[in-house]
């Protein structure tokens, strides 16, 4: 798996909030899968969340309890769960990505070669980056894909095949855009991946 300083799945579609610990406010290690920490929730920050629930209750229409029930499932998916597929990582530029080698020297970083782009290149790259991204949140909605867990079993898992088609649908929409397609020369990417 690649890390990316761009955050696309961030981008591609709106996680549900996590819900407020229970039970006394707080969530142990063993009750969130996670070892080390516990959190512990506060009465006032109980009656804020619940005052800010209310308050989005009269914008959306949709009552505390249904947000709750959803965000259930989604606040227990995995960290993978949230990961961008391989072929996504195929079509971003690698000046995006973040270097994991430790110990690696400025000079030979990905950092130090995106900081050498000149102001227009960035803007470019930025410009792609936009582009792509339209491009892939679009698709995940135009396939049903609203929310984590959608993403996780259909992009993520793959369960359906969606992945196959969202990249099918993605790299057709760059295809017929000569300004992607000026850009990702330019950067040295490719549909072919």
């Amino acid at each position: 798996m690649a890390i990316s300083s761009i955050q696309s799945s961030h981008q591609a579609y709106s996680p549900l909030p996590v819900q407020a610990a229970s039970g006394g406010g707080v969530k142990t290690a063993s009750q969130s899968g996670m070892s080390g920490d516990t959190v512990q929730v506060s009465d006032e920050a109980r009656a804020l969340a619940r005052q800010a629930g209310a308050e989005s209750q009269t914008v959306t229409g949709v009552t505390p309890d249904q947000t709750a029930s959803s965000q259930t499932e989604d606040y227990e998916l995995p960290l993978e769960a949230y990961a961008l597929p391989d072929w996504f990582m195929g079509l971003t530029s690698e000046l995006n990505m973040v270097d994991t080698q430790i110990g690696i020297k400025y000079y030979e970083s990905r950092r130090a070669r995106y900081d050498a782009l000149s102001t227009k290149e960035k803007d470019d790259l930025a410009e792609y980056n936009s582009i792509l991204h339209g491009c892939f949140r679009d698709e995940l909605k135009n396939h049903g894909i609203e929310n984590s867990v959608d993403y996780y079993r259909e992009i993520v898992q793959n369960l359906n095949g969606a992945s196959d088609q969202v990249e099918q649908a993605v790299k057709q929409r760059l295809g017929a855009d000569p300004r992607a397609m000026q850009l990702m020369e330019y950067f040295g990417l490719s549909l072919e991946s």
